[in-house]
């Protein structure tokens, strides 16, 4: 599985695989998701913020035929 959580600060960013037990309380944190990851970063959003994915968003995640750019 290939995500990485990278916290960002004003004077510079962490990345790492694990996820971090909360949200940082300055900066954000960036969800790199990886195509073939599958859904387990949606589950540490989730424990993370108590937000839930919408199906579709979900699915199109997994849509190798239209990837995604940010």
């Amino acid at each position: 599985m290939s995500i990485e959580f990278i916290q960002v600060e004003r004077d510079g960013s962490v990345a790492s695989s694990s996820a971090p037990v909360a949200l940082p309380d300055t900066g954000f944190l960036w969800i790199d998701v990886h195509a073939g990851s599958g859904r387990q970063w949606s589950e540490e959003l989730h424990r993370l913020t108590g937000v839930e994915v919408f199906e579709e968003h979900l699915r199109d995640t997994e849509n190798t035929a239209h990837p995604s750019f940010y």
